[in-house]
């Protein structure tokens, strides 16, 4: 096949999951035999380490022209747009018809209910505010309008994709029907189920482990909400002295996160900025994940394939994929702090518990979402379903 991608962000290990999964799958086709192409709206990297071709449409004033070119000097008869920008769109429907022999596919890296379980995210934050004022927030009648409005943008962008795409790929089955509520056709044949590829990078399961809990990711409000893990984390530090909380990882909000810990006298906890996790991983005993909303946690697919022990909101389909609570992980209601923090302190107090659970996590080793060469065979078997 000759796939071309299209990203926001140039594919690379270091960015976020989208590029990071889109990089993995590049070099994957590529050992197969495919040629692989890409078109993104941001520059590429000096350390692109695998051979494939590329276009940047960054400043370019005919960038529909220059993608027509761009598509027919590769060949491309496969189209995976990788990103959520509203830009990818116009610039399609301008050259679709010309590439009638393409087969254009849509992923979405998030959950289906993204942009309405985002208005939570608006509220005051937990490092800024009291919760008086989240309450204001929660029950205002501009709030309740928002989900409103959102749910009508969704309905409308989704119908969109059903009609303009040859296929919709999202990261999990569970959250299928989600979609097909929102767009109200329940039974579409161009949907489909893959989920995202996992490199752990060499963790191990048998490393010792610190009495220290991690949070990786952006440092953003939106969905990643690590304020949360400090509002619970100061509920609790007091009462343990000895263990530390990471923060790995950077971001607009990372700021107010320091002054906040600075403010409350929470001198264990330590933020290192964005850097390769698996160092944390070989030496953390639990992941805080704290989330609004996601398509596929590579973190928390990460943790449990190094032996962390994840703890999360259950508030996504795709968790419960990851996380079997009680058993490898503790999913905790969403968002109740006072029940996430008597959770992490069960794991922080009991060891035999954590070690347990810890133990447990070998289970994901063999999962279907853990193996490239699973979910690259489940592309090809969507790419034959296609041509």
């Amino acid at each position: 096949m000759n796939i071309c991608f299209l990203t926001s962000e140039f594919p690379n290990l270091r960015s976020g999951g989208v590029e990071n999964v889109t990089y993995r799958l590049i070099k994957e086709f590529i050992a197969r035999g495919h040629n692989v192409s890409c078109i993104s709206s941001d520059a590429p990297s000096s350390e692109m380490d695998i051979p494939f071709r590329h276009l940047c449409i960054r400043n370019l004033s005919s960038p529909e022209k220059s993608i027509s070119a761009f598509f027919s000097a590769n060949n491309v008869n496969i189209v995976i747009n990788q990103s959520i920008e509203l830009q990818w769109r116009f610039i399609l429907d301008k050259i679709k018809p010309n590439f009638s022999h393409v087969k254009f596919i849509k992923t979405l890296h998030t959950d289906p209910y993204y942009a309405i379980k985002s208005v939570r995210d608006i509220e005051p934050l937990y490092v800024t505010h009291g919760n008086l004022a989240r309450l204001i927030y929660r029950f205002s009648p501009v709030t309740f309008l928002r989900y409103y409005r959102r749910y009508k943008y969704l309905r409308s962008l989704y119908q969109d994709w059903i009609y303009f795409y040859d296929a919709i790929v999202l990261l999990s089955s569970r959250v299928l029907d989600s979609l097909k509520k929102i767009t109200g056709l329940y039974a579409h044949h161009k949907l489909f189920a893959i989920n995202n590829p996992v490199d752990i990078g060499g963790c191990d399961n048998r490393d010792q482990r610190q009495k220290l809990v991690l949070f990786v990711g952006r440092l953003h409000r939106m969905a990643k909400r690590p304020d949360r893990v400090l509002a619970v984390w100061r509920k609790i530090y007091k009462d343990f002295p000895d263990w530390n909380l990471i923060f790995v990882g950077d971001g607009p909000m990372r700021h107010s996160l320091e002054k906040f810990c600075r403010d409350s006298g929470m001198s264990n906890v330590l933020f290192v900025g964005q850097c390769d996790p698996s160092q944390y991983y070989r030496k953390a005993s639990i992941l805080c994940v704290s989330s609004t909303s996601e398509g596929f946690s590579l973190v928390c697919a990460e943790a449990l394939l190094s032996g962390v022990v994840p703890i999360a909101f259950d508030s996504y389909g795709a968790v419960k994929d990851l996380i079997c609570n009680g058993h490898n992980g503790i999913l905790v209601p969403p968002f109740d702090l006072d029940k996430y923090a008597k959770c992490l302190i069960d794991l922080m107090q009991n060891k035999e518990y954590l070690e347990q659970l810890r133990y447990n996590t070998q289970d994901s080793w063999n999962c279907d979402w853990a193996s490239i060469d699973i979910i690259v065979n489940q592309w090809e078997d969507l790419f034959a379903k296609l041509i």
